[in-house]
């Protein structure tokens, strides 16, 4: 199979305000979500179709508990889940 695997990365990590989250795709469907330890949804940061490369998304801290977060990358197929952690 051709398929370049997903790559999904944030900085700065810890972070406190916000994150910027970096991924690389073959372009089709891609949803991004936030989850907290607990499987909770915390937040959905894309649900789109998006153009193959490099892309970058911002995730805020609206005021959310200090901890450990999942954001979670799935394309097409594919899955890539990313730990972020959320300092005071």
């Amino acid at each position: 199979s051709s398929e370049t695997t997903l790559i999904l990365t944030n900085y700065p990590n810890p972070f406190q305000f916000s994150t910027t989250l970096s991924y690389q795709t073959q372009g089709g469907y891609v949803l991004i979500q936030v989850f907290s330890t607990e499987g909770k949804l915390i937040k959905t940061l894309l649900d789109k179709e998006v153009t193959p490369g490099n892309h970058k998304i911002t995730f805020e801290n609206e005021g959310y508990p200090p901890g450990i977060y999942y954001a979670r990358l799935q394309n097409s197929t594919q899955q890539q889940t990313r730990t972020m952690i959320l300092g005071r």
